[in-house]
Parts: structure tokens; C-alpha cells; sequence
């Protein structure tokens, strides 16, 4: 696997020569960059009789400079159009374009596109392990999500490694605090020597390891690896409750060699749509690392409760009402990490009504029913208080919290309750606490209808989910 080191979050730019795999001899030199928030951009100066003009290519080839290395590329998805345009004594125009990927390495032209490898963020891992190490990985690489045609599975790639010769590189790895230590050590050694000697050269030190998710599919469409790994993406976020970001990626390709044996070779790969946007751009906070792991799921390769809640997760994703909500709550992802605004709280009653119309409920839709059935007793207790919640003026705790949103979608309707609703819809930390505690229970409902985990873990998720959105408070200061 390529070494080359392509991060998704920094900007790039190449000088080079682009041209049709078709027409290998008639090349266009040029400029190629890469930025999260304009993706690729290419820039070309076409001096040939033909215009380049609104054409739009499956695939490009080019050549370019990446520091001290000359790199050959193939383009995917490209669209050109023309900037600018001279016909004096001979044709000329500058044309620009967009690309959707970037293939390092290689000028592909007759291929089979066979997996998707994904580095994610440092927020994936705490979907995996509170280490992001190679031991507590090793254990789940064996155990592979099936969908239909499609394998998903975690992969050690891209590891850089140096020779082990003798016993005595290991002291680089290895120590011991005990009063014997030189005597433990050397017996160590001892012992691993011979061990050496037999597999001369075999044995490496890691120095640095990419830790992926694998994406192997029948399929030959890059269109699909890109929306399976969006959707698997998404279901990772809801569980990790943030953004994920893609640090690096690489593409599984099938080739012939010259005797006409097939191959696997994985490329660096630049993509757009796997850009790190704005909204990616935080860490995660340790003390709201949410509950659910990768161990809440596989019990063991026979008992994979992955396996079952993705393949639920890809059925629903495309569902008309379903879809939906999913896209409700990427949005819901996008606005956590900041205050939310009115309209989103108007949304999440929204996104409730149709979780509950999905589930065959009446069309008046029962908001104080779904509270009842997807909060704790405690959580109800507070955002009563919040609302100072009275069950003669409120009629029911559903009513009072679609009587905010009324306010909000109604201004006239400001009176109602002496002006109660208003007053919380436009208390910023007020509106925000209610919208936390009532997102709990929106995502307590389709954890429960996707999630193949025990009822008490999906609890303790709830838990922690309610009290990172639903605890603001003014902060107060002491006068001087």
C-alpha cells in the first residue's frame, strides 16, 4: 500500500498534465488542488483544435509533482467547462473543472474497483476502545458486518515497519521496574533469540499503523462505496453522538499483471465527499464519551449484533419516512455543538410525529404518550420543572411541549398560558435544555426500533446523551 500522505483535512496543490485515457498524446498542462471546502479543482490550458467545453469524463489521467516524488493519478468523475477562450492565430482556452476523487499512484484505465478503506477521526475510537491501539483492535478484525453482497470489516493497513535482527532491538519496546530486571530482560532475550534466528527477516516492529474499516463489495461502482460508506458513517455518529471525520482513505482496486494474474493494490485516495467540513473541525470531550461500544455488540463471531442493527440501519436508510428522520438527525449531529435555535426545535416535534405515524400511531400524533414510554421518571421530573410544568393549565406534559413549538410556528398565539411558552421559547438555555431532554427521547425511540442492544445499555446512552444537551446554565457572577 502506498505511503503517500494524503489528509483530508489539509489543502494540496500540484502543477502537472492532464489527459483523455483515450488520448494519451494530446496533454493539457495545468493545476490540481484539493481544499475540505471547495474539494478538487482543476485548471487547464487546452491549445488543441477541439474544445474541452462542458465535457464530462468518467475518468482523467495526469501526472504531477507531490514534493520531491512524481506521481502519476487518475481522476474520477470529472466535469469540465470553459473560463476563457482566444482565437487569435490559433485556438486556446482555459478551462476549469471539479473532480470527485483523486487516485494516487497509478494510471488506471481497464479496472475492478473491489473495496473501500476508511481511516476515521480520533471520535470513531470511542465507538471501539478508549486506546487507539492495534491490541485492542485486533480482536474484532476477524468478526466482518455482512450486507448482501458487501463485507464491512476493521483493517490494520498502511503499516510502517523496521526489521527486527537480534534480541537486543527489542530493548526499544520492552522494560521491566522489578530489582531484577536485567536478569528478566536477558532471560527474554534469551529465549527470543533462537526464536530469530529461525524466521530471519520475518519479524517486524510496527512504528505506524493505520487502523481502517474496509469496505469490500461486489460491485464496481465507486457511487456505492461512497453512499455505503456514508450511511455506515452516520450510523457510527448517532452512536458516538459527533461528527466523524475521514482522516485518510484508500481505494481496493483488481488488476492484471503481464502474465495475466490477478492482484489487489490499495491507492491513497482523495475524495470530496469525504472532505473534513467545518462541523468536524472539534474534538470530542472525554467526559461525554457516550456509553455504547463495539463490545455492546459483538459477543462473539456466532452472537454479532452489528451484523443485525447495520443491515436494519441500510433497510430503513431509503424508506421515504425513515429517510427522513435519518436525515433529521445528521442535522441534529450538525447542531450539537452549539445552542440550538426555534427551528429546531419545531423539526424534532416534527421528526417525532413521523417516528410515531411510522409505527402506525393515529395521525394526532400523542407527544405526551411517546414522552411517557421513551423517559425515565427523573427526566420527566426535570423538564417539568423547566416548563413549571401544572397539569390544570397544561393539560398534559405532550401539550405543554407542543404548545412551545405552536408559539414559535404561531407568534399571535404569544398570550397563551399568560405568556408562558413564549417566555420559554425564547429563553435560549430554557428551549435548550427541553430540546435535550425531548432529543433524548426521540433517539431512545429509533435506537429501539434499529438497535439490536439490551435495553438497559440503550438506557445508559439516553443517560448520557440528556445530560450533555440539558444541562446549561447562567453563569453567574459575583459582584466586585
Amino acid at each position: 500500500m502506498s505511503t503517500l500522505d494524503l489528509d483530508h483535512h489539509k489543502n494540496y496543490e500540484w502543477i502537472g498534465t492532464f489527459w483523455m485515457p483515450n488520448k494519451p498524446g494530446k496533454e493539457f498542462s495545468g493545476k490540481l488542488s484539493y481544499s475540505p471546502e471547495t474539494g478538487i479543482q482543476i485548471s487547464v490550458f487546452n491549445t488543441d483544435a477541439k474544445p474541452l467545453v462542458n465535457k464530462s469524463l468518467r475518468i482523467m489521467h495526469g501526472i504531477i509533482r507531490h514534493g520531491e516524488e512524481t506521481v502519476p493519478i487518475t481522476l474520477f468523475e470529472v466535469f469540465l467547462q470553459r473560463s476563457g477562450m482566444s482565437m487569435h492565430l490559433v485556438f486556446s482556452e482555459f478551462v476549469t473543472g471539479s473532480a470527485r476523487a483523486i487516485v494516487f499512484g497509478d494510471l488506471l484505465k481497464n479496472f475492478i474497483i473491489s473495496g473501500l478503506y476508511i481511516d476515521y477521526d480520533d471520535n470513531f475510537y470511542q465507538f471501539l476502545s478508549t486506546n487507539k491501539n492495534v491490541s485492542s483492535m485486533v480482536k474484532f478484525a476477524q468478526i466482518p458486518v455482512v450486507i448482501g453482497k458487501t463485507q464491512i470489516s476493521l483493517k490494520i493497513v498502511n503499516a510502517t515497519a523496521h526489521t527486527i535482527y537480534s534480541a537486543d532491538d527489542f530493548d526499544d519496546i520492552i522494560c521491566s521496574f522489578s530489582a531484577e530486571s536485567n536478569n528478566i530482560i536477558n532471560s527474554f532475550k534469551k529465549h527470543i533469540q533462537p526464536f530469530l534466528d529461525e524466521n530471519k527477516y520475518n519479524l517486524l516492529k510496527r512504528l505506524h499503523t493505520n487502523i481502517a474499516i474496509h469496505i469490500k463489495s461486489g460491485y464496481n461502482k465507486f457511487s456505492i462505496y461512497r453512499m455505503l460508506e456514508h450511511k455506515l458513517r452516520l450510523f457510527l455518529e448517532f452512536l458516538v453522538d459527533c461528527k466523524i471525520g475521514i482522516n485518510f482513505s484508500w481505494i481496493d482496486v483488481v488488476k492484471h499483471d503481464r502474465n495475466d494474474k490477478i492482484y489487489h493494490k490499495a491507492y491513497p485516495m482523495l475524495c470530496r465527499d469525504f472532505a473534513y467540513s467545518s462541523v468536524h473541525n472539534h474534538k470530542k470531550l472525554s467526559h461525554v464519551f457516550m456509553p455504547i461500544t463495539i463490545r455492546d455488540f459483538v459477543i462473539n463471531k456466532d452472537n454479532n449484533l452489528l451484523n443485525t442493527s447495520i443491515n436494519r440501519w441500510l433497510s430503513v436508510y431509503d424508506e421515504p419516512g425513515w429517510h427522513n428522520l435519518i436525515t433529521g438527525i445528521e442535522d441534529m449531529l450538525n447542531e450539537h455543538q452549539s445552542i440550538i435555535g426555534q427551528k429546531d426545535y419545531v423539526m424534532l416535534i416534527s421528526y417525532i410525529e413521523t417516528l410515531q405515524n411510522l409505527r402506525g400511531k393515529p395521525k394526532n400524533n400523542d407527544i405526551d404518550g411517546f414522552v411517557s414510554e421513551n423517559l425515565s421518571t427523573s427526566w420527566k421530573t426535570k423538564i417539568k420543572r423547566i416548563l413549571k410544568y401544572s397539569q390544570k393549565q397544561d393539560k398534559n406534559l405532550g401539550n405543554a411541549l407542543c404548545e412551545i413549538r405552536n408559539v414559535i410556528v404561531h407568534p399571535k398565539s404569544h398570550k397563551k398560558n399568560n405568556g408562558k411558552y413564549y417566555a420559554i421559547a425564547n429563553d435560549e438555555l430554557a428551549l435548550q435544555n427541553v430540546y435535550g431532554i425531548l432529543a433524548g427521547a426521540f433517539i431512545n425511540g429509533v435506537m429501539n426500533d434499529i438497535y439490536s442492544i439490551p435495553k438497559e445499555i440503550i438506557n445508559k446512552h439516553i443517560n448520557a446523551f440528556i445530560q450533555t444537551h440539558s444541562s446549561y446554565k447562567y453563569i453567574k457572577y459575583a459582584k466586585c
